[in-house]
Parts: structure tokens; sequence; C-alpha cells
């Protein structure tokens, strides 16, 4: 028998790069000289070190995201029914709250990654890993060592490790922005309408035949695999108000609603077009709007009844494999940094509903912000294709003490001021031609702006308004252009005091240039 031992290990480390990593082990556990070369070495380092590039496609430097091949996932047994039975004190039910990754933990749990000490104890973890999104059944029977595992049952069932350290990433950031101030009510919502996370045979992507375009979203789905089915309530007050809870968000055009939901498996079956995996989908209303993944080439797309358009635009990872994560990501990202957030508007039977909007708000540089005489005007828009249109929004609001741009009653000249009239001004630039449009109020509507809030005054007649209700927070006007590449600008007149009872001379505020696309680099 040959003895290996007077291999050097330099050549020993070269062979064993061809040698599969099951079998490595078979080696490392029959023969002496291969446990020292596999476990104690110099060389075993970089011997493990290969098999993680190899088997769970980690890079030798670290990534863009901070991780490196050492950074795993924690594997927390399996609980039987009567573990689940025992009585939680507050402190866990309260992260019992929050959804499960089918690694045993809680989004809320701050232990979820960690480094560990070796290439070597890293790739037994990912090993756990992969075997625990792998398995078919959520029995406690893969709860024993996975590094001891056989051959037949590792068979192409190596995960992306860097896809899952991203998600887990991103799944972070939402977590973090729901238990935020900046979410108020709404996020503990949101958390509370996210379902555990799946396995791969669990999830909506079985069946795909080419598992490249959907192993990184099959990392999302395996931390959270969705929100609530709504295909299971009878309550139809409860689908309702579930229905207005949607991780994407929605937005109000006239008497157009709409809002995105991250699908559960079972929800992504619904009236999903051939070749397409649904990930978010409105349920809101009968306008069909779904964001999809097609699962030939891996691309995220906006589906409406008016045909595909990209959802994602700025795939910079490589190629179309990862454009489902960097999507979420890049979602995720805008959350963290306030680029988006919860308004209240008014839905339904007129009472003020608190949701998530996709307008971009003042933080985004999507965002147009002017402050005229202390009144803030922040404008955006979104892509509404299931109704061919791109929707914009206008918020106005008199500042308060303390904020950037305030100006004391007596400098600005007057306590209260009302709308008059608007004047917009729409590049087109596909067809090269500029519309202004004139008007009094926005949509009947003149409000009349004080520090905190606004009276909804409304037009009953051609030379009369009437006195609507306070309300606190922002003015938020909300309408829809046809054009499909462009801008949007404009200025609104205001009078001092009221329209009933002015106190001084019109004045104009300004509305910045903010753009017009039915194409975005991200749709949600």
């Amino acid at each position: 028998m040959a003895d290996f031992s007077q291999i050097p290990g330099s050549v020993m480390t070269h062979i064993l790069h061809f040698v599969p990593s099951v079998e490595m082990l078979q080696l490392r556990a029959t023969c002496t000289h291969f446990h020292t070369l596999l476990t104690n070495s110099d060389e075993s380092k970089v011997i493990w070190q290969n098999a993680l590039v190899r088997d769970f496609q980690f890079q030798n430097v670290e990534d863009a995201s901070g991780f490196c091949m050492l950074h795993c996932l924690r594997i927390r047994p399996r609980r039987t029914r009567e573990e689940q039975n025992v009585t939680m004190n507050k402190e866990e039910e309260e992260e019992d709250a929050t959804a499960k990754s089918i690694f045993g933990y809680h989004l809320s749990d701050g232990e979820a990654v960690f480094r560990a000490d070796s290439t070597f104890e890293s790739w037994r973890h990912w090993c756990k890993a992969s075997k625990r999104f792998m398995s078919r059944s959520r029995s406690r029977s893969d709860n024993r060592d996975d590094s001891q595992t056989g051959e037949n049952e590792h068979e192409n069932c190596f995960l992306n490790g860097p896809y899952f350290l991203r998600a887990w990433k991103l799944w972070q950031k939402i977590l973090h922005w729901c238990v935020s101030n900046d979410s108020g009510s709404y996020g503990h919502k949101l958390l509370a309408s996210l379902q555990d996370g799946v396995t791969r045979y669990e999830g909506r992507f079985a069946d795909c035949k080419d598992r490249d375009v959907v192993h990184s979203l099959e990392a999302i789905f395996a931390f959270v695999g969705g929100q609530v089915t709504l295909s299971d309530m009878d309550d139809m007050s409860r689908q309702r108000d579930e229905v207005l809870v949607g991780l994407f968000g929605g937005y109000i055009v006239y008497d157009h609603v709409q809002c995105t939901r991250l699908c559960s498996a079972q929800d992504a079956l619904i009236d999903r077009p051939s070749g397409y995996a649904i990930l978010g989908f409105n349920f809101l209303t009968r306008t069909y709007r779904a964001i999809g993944v097609n699962l030939t080439n891996g691309s995220i797309d906006l589906i409406t009844r008016n045909g595909f358009q990209p959802a994602f635009e700025n795939n910079t990872h490589g190629g179309q494999k990862d454009a489902g994560l960097q999507w979420m990501e890049e979602y995720a990202r805008r959350l963290s940094m306030k680029e988006i957030g919860v308004r209240k508007e008014k839905l339904f039977s007129g009472s003020p509903y608190e949701w998530l909007s996709p307008f971009p708000s003042k933080s985004s540089p999507l965002c147009s912000c002017k402050v005229t005489r202390g009144i803030e005007v922040v404008a955006s828009s979104t892509t509404a294709a299931e109704i061919d249109v791109v929707a914009y929004s206008i918020r106005i609001r008199l500042l308060e003490g303390g904020e950037p741009g305030y100006m004391e009653p007596e400098e600005r000249g007057f306590h209260t001021c009302q709308l008059l009239s608007r004047h917009w001004t729409l590049t087109d630039f596909q067809n090269n031609q500029v519309d202004q449009v004139n008007g009094e109020g926005v949509v009947g509507r003149f409000p009349l702006l004080l520090e905190g809030g606004y009276r909804d005054d409304f037009m009953t007649s051609v030379t009369r308004t009437m006195e609507g209700e306070e309300e606190s927070g922002t003015f938020v006007y909300q309408s829809c252009a046809t054009i499909k590449s462009g801008t949007f600008e404009g200025r609104m007149k205001f009078v001092p005091g009221s329209i009933e009872n002015p106190t001084g001379e019109p004045f104009f505020v300004n509305v910045g240039k903010f753009s017009l696309q039915a194409r975005g680099q991200c749709i949600y």
C-alpha cells in the first residue's frame, strides 16, 4: 500500500483539490495521516478553503456584503411538539412573534450568524445548513452531525453560502426598520404578517429545472416564506385589513388602489403566467399587478395585463443569477435609508389608514424638495403600469419650529395660508412636447395649512369653498400622467390667511422638478 505520508503536503493539497469533499471526510475518518493533514496541518486551511469555494460558492476574499468564508449560519435543533407547547416567558413570546427561518431562529435573533474558527469548521456548518435547506420533512432526524453524512445524501445538494448570508442581512435591515420609530405601528403589523421560512421542497421553486435561476430567491424565502396566506382567511374584514399590510406598499390615485404583498408559496400559485414564479402580488383590487421571476433567464419582471417589463435593471453582481437577491437588497436599503416610508391616507370609507408608500421620500435622490416661505413641498413619482400611467405624489405642509427652513409667523407673514391654484409643467421626452396645466386648487380641494396639519377644504361651487375637517400631518395630492419618460415641475399660488379672509397678497410656492418614468431601475 502506498505511504501517503511521504508525499509533500503542497502536492497533497493540489491532489485533494480534485477530490469530492465527502470523500475527503471518508479519508479523514479512516486514515491517521489524512486526519492530521485535513484537520491540524498548515495545508488544511487551504484544502477546506477550496472546498468552501467549490461546494458553497464562496470567494477567497471578503465580499461586498462584508462576509467571508468563515461566516456561518447557526443551526438550532428542531423542537419536538412537546417542546413547542411549553409555556414561553414574555421575552420568548416577543421573539416568537417574528418569522422563524428554516435554521431554527427568529429574525430577531442577533446570534444567527457567527464566525467559525477554521475553514473546516465553516465547511461543516455549511453542510448542516445545506442539509436543513434540502430536507423534505421538519422532523428532528437531521439534528445529527452533518459532517458524517454519506456521499449520496450530499450529492447535488450544496447551497450558495454567500446568497444565504446576504439574504439574512437584508432581512435584518427590514426587521430593524419594522421595530424603529420610522415604521410606527405599521412595522409591527408587517412583522406579524411574515411567515416562517421554507425549505427547497416547501417553496415555490421546487419544480424549477434550472436551479441557478432561483438559488438567490430560495435564500430569501428560507428566512421568510412570504406574508400570511390570504386564501386561508374566512373573515373578510380581517382579510381586507391584512391585504393593506403589503411589504412593498401601495398607493391610491383617484379611484385606483393597489398594494403589493410578498406572496406566500400558496398565494404565489394564484393566476401566474406560464414560465414565471410569483414573488409579489396586488390582492387589493381586480387590477392585475404582480412581480415575478422568469424561470428561463432569472429576470425580475413587473407583470400586468398590459404586458411585461423589467422590475430590476441594476444587475451588477454577476449575470442574472442573483437578480432577485439584488432586487430585495435594494428594497431593504431603501427602507433602512428612509427613502420610502409609512404614510396615512384615506381609503375605502374615507377613514385614514396607515400603510407603506412606494413614492420616494425626501431622503431619496429620486425626490424633489423645495421650501418657500416656510412651506415644504416634497414630490416624486412611481410607475403604475397596471393602469398604464406614471403616478405622482405631492406632499405639502407648513414647517414646524426647530425644522430646517422654518420661519416664525411674523417672518413668513401669516399664521395660516390656503391654496388657490396650481400651474404644472410636464415635459415629455419621447414626444418632445411640453404641456402647461393650470387649475383651481388640486382635485377640487383647497387645503388651508397650519403648523402641524391642515384643514381639508373643498369646493362646493365655482365661487365658494366649504370648510373641511382639520387633519394632522401632511396634505397629500396624488394624480397621474400618461408620459412614459419626462419631468414634472410647477408652482402653486397661496393666499395668506384663508380664501374667505385673506390677510395679505397671494404668493407662489415652488414644486421642484422630478422625474416621470414608466420604467425604473427597481419596481416593487
